[in-house]
């Protein structure tokens, strides 16, 4: 009877329904910031700012080299003064000349086609410095990372996010994938903060797996802070636990080894 009460229990044990859990890579990001791009080829000469730094609208970020745009614009203005001559002295030819009024429309042509380059040169002089568009901290890792180098145009320089609004980014495992839905409650445990925690409500979750900078494959996950509580600061790294469906003890802990054994054996 004894081992009969001690099977029963352990059965019993084994069906203690429990949470499904796994601990995943998070961290914090800002929510929908500014991204700063180059607004044209050039070289990066000078930084503004400092990472985490606060900024306001219209606050110099960064500027490019003007070494080259300067020297393009000095021989378009050289070439439009040398067309508004040449048509001047068309336009005086012309009012003796039928021959000259014909060439007077070419060298007209010739001017707005000069005036239309030294436009272009002085409006990319003007976008050399580029600005602020919004408040908030500028987010990127080094300005040593970003002087001397040679950007093109698009490319993303850095990001102007508003520390209040932050979201947690997880990469969930493959192998250890999990049934999450949107509305499902994630915990962050932060690095160096053991006595902390953030809870998070899941936004979105990727369809697929992509390969991580980790180089592991990875479903990637969106959650938003509980509204109630203080949230992270941007860049915070730590461990997601992430919550699954409900199951029997037995399988919580015999589903690792279950993965593992299936994979080994193919079936």
């Amino acid at each position: 009877k004894a081992r009969r009460r001690l099977l029963l229990a352990a059965v019993l044990v084994c069906l203690v329904p429990m949470r499904v859990t796994v601990m995943a890579g998070a961290e914090v990001l800002p929510k929908d910031p500014l991204l700063v791009r180059a607004p044209l080829d050039g070289v990066i000469e000078r930084f503004e700012v400092q990472p985490n730094q606060s900024v306001k609208a219209g606050d110099p970020l960064f500027s490019l080299n003007t070494t080259a745009l300067r020297t393009r614009y000095e021989v378009a203005r050289k070439a439009v003064d040398t067309a508004q001559e040449e048509y001047r002295q068309s336009a005086q030819a012309a009012v003796t000349s039928d021959k000259s009024r014909a060439e007077m429309a070419l060298r007209r042509g010739q001017l707005q086609e000069r005036q239309v380059e030294l436009d272009y040169t002085s409006s990319q002089l003007q976008r050399v410095q580029v600005k602020a568009e919004r408040d908030g901290i500028a987010v990127f890792a080094d300005a040593n990372d970003w002087l001397g180098k040679a950007v093109s145009i698009g490319e993303r320089i850095l990001v102007v996010a508003d520390p209040t609004r932050v979201e947690l980014a997880v990469n969930l495992p493959a192998g250890d994938h999990l049934e999450v839905q949107p509305g499902d409650l994630l915990t962050l445990y932060p690095q160096g903060s053991p006595l902390d925690a953030f809870d998070a409500r899941v936004t979105t979750v990727a369809y697929r797996a992509e390969p991580t900078p980790e180089g592991f494959l990875a479903y990637r996950i969106k959650a938003a802070f509980v509204a109630d509580a203080a949230a992270p600061r941007i860049g915070q790294l730590g461990t997601a636990r992430v919550r699954g469906p409900w199951a029997p003890l037995v399988y919580v802990v015999l589903r690792r080894p279950l993965v593992a054994a299936r994979q080994w054996l193919g079936w």
